[in-house]
């Protein structure tokens, strides 16, 4: 049985990565650094409840049966925890499944701390994929060691694996990855293929939305014709939609879109969110919960506004970095907007964008 899911899954991946020709050395690969990961975030089975879990996935009725299941799907992320509190806009059904999962394999909290981690590996495994689905093999192989293991073990990056209430983040970056890795085929099958990968990226963050930009730059720097992405462009369409129908059927709020002020202010924090971002990812600054929004004034928006230029000039000149340069910009700006909103820059905000 695993034989055939092993053959889809490398018939899956571009003809331009050499699957079979190095599969040993690939899986010698995926095996340390999954190991690695394992023996890093272990300690986290005897956590506990941490933080946000207390309030958000304590109490979820996910953690029981299939009825509690039905009822946490049924309403916004916050209300399915406790129904006193105000209706929100945010709606994470496939974290709600996983908790259910879950569930029926361990106790919480532990199990779930587990399938967090388990999670963790996958992204790290894909995120070797997608590089050297991009890149091949030779450098391509270092690029994806240094790639993976940066990310996959950078302590800016440990808050939304320790935490159980980021496991959305954990599913937005596995899905998205998924999409990066999987070969677009046209056809009903690459069509539902796609779409359905799409709409699971959807029902984990709202911030999934912002991808679309990545898929426009794929067909760009892919060179697709436009008769060739538009069964693609369907599924996406499609997907959206379905999203959409699932979130009035729930009675989830709609996000209202944002005042003159507040459209104002986000794209003046947007390249202060690029500089803090960066600042982190090269300082390893002690961890923290509390990290309260402070404008860095006019050096970090003159800095944000440096990064951005280098990224976009970066993706002009070198093609194949021009998705990873998106995937970053893109995913920031839903993040500008929760950090416009809270006041607050925690490391579980730039889990997908890194």
């Amino acid at each position: 049985m695993l034989k055939p899911g092993y053959t889809m899954l490398s018939k899956l991946i571009s003809s331009d990565f050499s699957f079979h020709a190095n599969k040993g050395l690939y899986s010698a690969i995926f095996v340390v650094i999954a190991l690695c990961i394992a023996i890093t975030f272990i300690q986290l089975g005897d956590a506990g409840w941490v933080y946000d879990d207390v309030n958000l996935v304590k109490p979820s009725p996910a953690l029981n049966d299939l009825a509690g299941l039905q009822k946490a799907i049924s309403t916004d992320l916050y209300r399915q925890a406790a129904p006193r509190l105000e209706a929100s806009a945010y709606w994470r059904p496939l974290a709600m499944a996983s908790f259910w999962f879950d569930t029926r394999f361990g106790t919480p909290p532990g199990v779930l701390h587990i399938s967090n981690i388990l999670l963790h590996i996958i992204a790290a495994a894909l995120l070797v994929l997608v590089v050297l689905r991009r890149h091949g093999g030779g450098v391509g192989i270092i690029a994806a060691l240094v790639a993976s293991i940066w990310w996959a073990f950078h302590p800016q990056n440990s808050e939304v694996v320790a935490w159980i209430s980021c496991r959305y983040d954990l599913l937005y970056g596995v899905v998205l990855l998924i999409l990066l890795a999987v070969q677009w085929r046209s056809g009903i099958p690459g069509t539902i293929l796609f779409g359905t990968v799409f709409l699971a990226g959807l029902l984990s963050k709202e911030g999934f939305f912002m991808m679309i930009a990545v898929v426009v730059i794929m067909d760009i720097t892919d060179r697709k014709p436009i008769k060739q992405s538009l069964s693609r462009w369907v599924a996406i369409a499609l997907a959206v939609i379905i999203w959409i129908i699932l979130r009035k059927a729930a009675g989830v709020k709609s996000f209202d879109p944002p005042t003159l002020e507040a459209a104002l202010t986000i794209l003046r924090i947007y390249p202060e969110a690029l500089a803090i971002y960066f600042w982190r990812a090269f300082s390893f600054v002690p961890l923290s919960i509390s990290h309260p929004y402070s404008s860095i004034g006019v050096p970090g928006i003159l800095g944000g506004i440096a990064i951005f230029s280098a990224l976009i000039i970066t993706s002009i000149r070198w093609r194949k970095l021009a998705v990873a340069s998106v995937i970053f910009l893109a995913g920031l700006f839903p993040i500008t907007g929760a950090i416009t909103m809270f006041q607050v820059v925690p490391e579980r905000y730039f889990y997908v964008p890194s």
